[in-house]
């Protein structure tokens, strides 16, 4: 890494707002056993703005709502070591962007679940991901990995469709159209590669019933 990445990156670190936040994660995972991971709140460092993307649910108005997830901020997030370990930690080939969805997933499928621990702050500088021309083609790209590792052949589609029509809009509005879509080539193409780790419509279920059913 040389300097200018290292000193962005010192820069963008995910910080403790108060000392006792790795006890209070350990204290809610002991309230919530059928919870994998604990996931904080995190803010800018002012202790108070929560962007809707690090909210890990779809109703993301209230971040200060607590309650049971099926996704992960990834940057910040506390997962029991032996439930990490069992369903095989992070997938390395989606560095960047996406691995916490996968993992989730994973999660689920294991008979897990995910709290959202709303009353527990982490701070983050309140940066946008698409700052990083890498952004648009890997989320693109992984997005379509992680829907052919894991989901159902028949949510396969439904997933795809929701989440193309919705980052191309993205993308065609906020800038980055040709990375996203040289990301969706890239991951088609090279989609049939990817290991398959079919969840059960049972974990199709729980994932919907959680908040979030898998195709958004």
């Amino acid at each position: 890494m040389n300097d200018r990445l290292a000193q962005e990156a010192a820069a963008q670190a995910t910080l403790l707002a108060q000392n006792d936040v790795l006890a209070r994660l350990v204290a809610e995972a002991e309230q919530h056993p059928e919870a994998a991971w604990m996931q904080p709140r995190l803010t800018g460092p002012d202790d108070a703005t929560t962007p809707r993307r690090w909210v890990p649910r779809l109703r993301a108005s209230d971040p200060g709502r607590p309650g049971r997830v099926t996704s992960m901020t990834e940057g910040v997030v506390m997962v029991r070591r032996d439930a990490f370990n069992a369903v095989g930690g992070w997938e390395n080939t989606l560095f960047l962007y996406h691995e916490g969805a996968d993992l989730g997933w994973r999660l689920y499928a294991a008979g897990w679940s995910g709290w959202y621990a709303a009353g527990i702050r982490m701070h983050h500088p309140l940066t946008a991901p698409a700052r990083h021309a890498l952004y648009h083609r890997l989320a693109a790209r992984n997005r379509i990995w992680i829907a052919y590792r894991n989901l159902p052949a028949l949510v396969v589609p439904l997933y795809l469709s929701v989440w193309t029509a919705i980052t191309l809009f993205r993308a065609a509005s906020g800038g980055g159209l040709g990375e996203t879509l040289r990301g969706m080539r890239e991951g088609w193409t090279t989609r049939r590669a990817q290991r398959h780790r079919r969840m059960s419509w049972r974990t199709v279920y729980r994932l919907t019933t959680a908040g979030r059913p898998p195709i958004v």
